[in-house]
């Protein structure tokens, strides 16, 4: 991960650059305001939920079912036991 402690780069611009939702359309997506993920973090932590950045990390990311915490566990595990 690009390390933009030292190229004086805002909070919000760096998440722009992070973000790997592909929602740009989400009025909470980085792109759409100078407030970096907060708004994103706030809407899903009210809603029990994660932010769809979380599972992008997986190629089959589209395979899980909502984004509830427990879909989340239960998207990791599964995962985990056909990589192992």
């Amino acid at each position: 991960m690009p390390d933009y402690s030292k190229t004086g780069s805002s909070t919000a611009e760096q998440a722009v650059r992070l973000c790997t939702c592909t929602n740009v359309r989400c009025p909470n997506h980085p792109r759409n305001h100078d407030r970096g993920c907060t708004p994103c973090i706030q809407k899903n932590l009210s809603r029990h939920e994660i932010p769809a950045c979380f599972p992008n990390v997986y190629p089959d990311h589209e395979k899980m079912e909502g984004y509830t915490y427990e879909a989340f566990a239960r998207f990791v595990l599964r995962h985990g036991e056909t990589t192992e």
